[in-house]
């Protein structure tokens, strides 16, 4: 059942984002060069949330990318690998397909982390093969002494990223409100 849709389709966004201001190099602009924490808002805004990100460089008059912009972009890639360079679930434990349906017609997966961690970023992703189904969601994230914080969103798609920045997690806890059809999920801590 696809609850009011013929076909359940998803539809790529993209995102497209200068590293410095404005579309075309000037002599002022070395001055507007986005810092390292402008650049990860920014994925956490457009690729955190269902579409892709288009970061348009803009050659200096020799037809040069600026040595700044090169590092800088070195810096932005160094942080992402270092942000989601480990996964702190079991791939085991987060496969799409694993979520129980409940009386409600909700949707939760519960997923220990095995050793408490800090937990700065959830990302959940659904198999887009199969449409965009998820229409609201909620992360739970339980600590060791039983404390939890609750965030709280709309669609997935082909990622959402939700910043939690928690210490001692040990648990995380997935529901889905509302779907189309059955959601096939895709749950990552870093």
């Amino acid at each position: 059942k696809l609850k009011g849709a013929a076909a359940l389709h998803w539809y790529p966004a993209l995102a497209d984002v200068s590293l410095r201001q404005g579309w075309f190099w000037n002599e002022t602009s070395h001055t507007t060069l986005k810092s390292l924490d402008e650049l990860m808002r920014t994925y956490e805004f457009t690729v955190g949330r269902n579409a892709g990100l288009q970061l348009n460089l803009l050659p200096d008059r020799t037809g040069q990318i600026p040595k700044a912009d090169a590092n800088r972009l070195k810096e932005f890639g160094d942080r992402l690998r270092a942000s989601f360079a480990t996964n702190l679930l079991s791939l085991a434990a987060a496969k799409p397909g694993t979520m129980e349906k409940r009386p409600d017609e909700t949707w939760v997966q519960s997923v220990d982390l095995g050793k408490p961690g800090t937990v700065k970023y959830v990302v959940l992703q659904e198999d887009i093969r199969k449409g965009q189904r998820v229409e609201k969601f909620e992360v739970e994230a339980i600590d060791t002494f039983g404390r939890s914080r609750v965030l709280k969103a709309t669609t997935i798609g082909w990622k959402r990223i939700l910043k939690l920045e928690m210490p001692q997690v040990k648990m995380l806890k997935v529901t889905i409100r509302e779907s189309r059809a059955e959601p096939f999920v895709t749950l990552a801590a870093y």
